[in-house]
């Protein structure tokens, strides 16, 4: 019989839920939803995209607040189920603040964000790895099993909090540097539950527990063994005079010295044999024969210890834990303001983010997070370039490209990528009015994943994002930022080893901020 476990997908939500890498987040300014593109900015959000930037800020002390609420929704087509699995990722709030103190050439900068994560995901019925095995469990003892019921919910949440602290300086008017770091504090946590797990079966006349149905085959099965070795053990006695003989050999001899009964018994363990190994066990010797009944036990005895081991699994399990990590990611940059500020390039690079998450684990009943294990979670290294170029005194555009050190990190699946994936973006900024500007952006990612890096939870895909929005400003002091953005996910259909899961997404994104300028008399 083939081997049945009962395997629950084991995973940490280290993804990127919005825009960004595979785990690092880059949408992370109001001002950013409506375009799309920052990585030159010279406004107060260049604290995460540009900080080398900030000292084209006026004097003065600088404060943004925004916020996101992004929603997602995810689709998992299983063809060995011929099932849709759906999932949803709701952030309501997801803030960035940054403050800036920005006084001759040089700038002190401290933001915050969630660099990684930033949702729930929720999937109320479960996932394909979690079903699988239970319908895998219902084939094996067809046709007697017709069909199966169960109860299956996975709720996973993850966020990552960044600090970051920097200093900006001005070498001339067209150079400036950045030199700071990230503290990075990680928590992931996953609830849920598989319960109720029942076959439908013909023996029965209906539903039953699964694990009551396996068990009942399982005792089928060590009963069997216990009478195979039953008859090993009866060969006992005849094998110094019968062990070399024949099965044929040995009832003609028995035969011959009138021994009816022990005749009898021989033909008996030999028609045994012959219907047990589906071929005539009459040329097969005494010895192999009480050999092959001990074998054919002890196959009974390891398909029963393997039944009532998956029946095991097919009982009520919950699990409810908790990863916790923290790191530091150190930040350097470069900006150049050229063409008497016309054109304006920044440059980031956030090296590797160090990072292990350890197991808290309250229920384990799926051996899933074993309690205090340690998990790589490494954020990678990535380098932003970003150009900005004022086209006329109205209408400014600018350029942004990411890419990321994926395969530098130290995650267990890190074979399954083939290369950094990257992000590039086109932004457009129109100011009608000196209060009012409107803007918009487009952002396409290229993921560098194989097909193996996705399942259930973990995927990356190739996306182009659309963004639209505006910012006016009410007076020197305030300024309001608005904006929203779609993302289009290209579909993937995956093959797997006898089946094929098909993984699709949306996402979508609003978002408003604050910026203040105190002491500085505005821009």
């Amino acid at each position: 019989m083939k081997k049945l476990t009962l395997t629950l997908l084991s995973f940490t939500l280290t993804f990127s839920m919005f825009a960004g890498g595979i785990v690092t987040n880059t949408n992370q300014s109001a001002a950013w939803s409506r375009m799309l593109v920052r990585d030159a900015s010279t406004d107060i959000d260049a604290a995460f995209f540009n900080p080398a930037g900030l000292t084209k800020l006026d004097d003065g002390f600088h404060l943004s607040l925004s916020s996101q609420t992004i929603s997602q929704t995810r689709n998992i087509y299983n063809d060995a189920l011929d099932e849709n699995y759906g999932g949803s990722t709701f952030a309501p709030v997801f803030p960035d603040f940054y403050a800036v103190y920005k006084t001759g050439k040089v700038a002190f900068s401290f933001g915050f964000t969630p660099i990684g994560g930033g949702g729930t995901a929720e999937f109320p019925d479960g996932l394909p790895s979690f079903e699988m095995p239970v319908s895998g469990a219902a084939d094996l003892f067809a046709p007697d099993v017709t069909g199966y019921s169960m109860d299956a919910s996975l709720e996973g949440s993850s966020i990552y909090f960044g600090y970051q602290l920097g200093v900006s300086y001005e070498i001339n008017d067209m150079i400036s540097i950045y030199a700071g770091g990230r503290y990075v504090m990680a928590s992931n946590s996953y609830t849920g539950a598989m319960k109720d797990i029942s076959f439908v079966a013909n023996s029965t006349g209906g539903s039953v527990p699964a694990d009551d149905y396996m068990n009942g085959v399982a005792d089928q099965a060590y009963a069997g063994a216990t009478q195979l070795y039953g008859y090993a053990d009866m060969m006992e006695p005849s094998l110094p005079t019968y062990g070399a003989y024949t099965f044929d050999q040995a009832i003609d001899y028995a035969n011959s010295e009138g021994d009816a009964a022990t005749a009898g018994a021989i033909t008996a363990l030999r028609d045994g044999l012959t219907g047990l190994t589906g071929a005539d066990a009459g040329d097969m010797t005494i010895n192999e024969g009480h050999a092959t009944y001990n074998t054919y036990g002890d196959g009974y005895t390891a398909q029963g210890d393997m039944i009532s081991a998956g029946a095991d699994q097919m009982g009520d399990g919950a699990v409810d834990a908790v990863q916790t990590g923290s790191g530091f990611t150190p930040i350097v940059g470069l900006n150049l303001s050229l063409m008497e500020e016309k054109l304006n390039i920044g440059i980031k690079y956030e090296f590797k983010t160090n990072l292990e998450l350890t197991n808290e684990t309250t229920t384990d009943d799926f051996g899933m997070f074993p309690n205090g294990e340690v998990i790589n979670a490494d954020m990678p290294a990535m380098l932003s370039v970003g150009v900005g170029y004022k086209l006329t005194d109205a209408l400014y555009a600018t350029f942004g490209f990411h890419t990321y050190f994926d395969k530098e990190v130290g995650w267990e699946n890190v074979d399954d990528i083939d290369k950094g994936s990257m992000e590039y973006g086109l932004g457009l900024e129109y100011a009608i009015s000196e209060q009012l500007l409107v803007s918009m952006g487009w952002l396409g990612t290229k993921s560098g994943v194989k097909d193996s890096y996705h399942n259930d939870l973990n995927q990356s895909y190739d996306t182009n994002t659309l963004g639209l929005g505006g910012a006016y400003r009410i007076n020197d002091m305030l300024n309001i930022q608005l904006g929203g953005y779609y993302t289009f996910y290209n579909e993937y259909a995956i093959e797997y080893d006898g089946y094929s899961q098909t993984y699709s997404k949306t996402n979508i994104g609003f978002a408003i901020g604050l910026d203040f300028t105190f002491g500085g008399g505005g821009e």
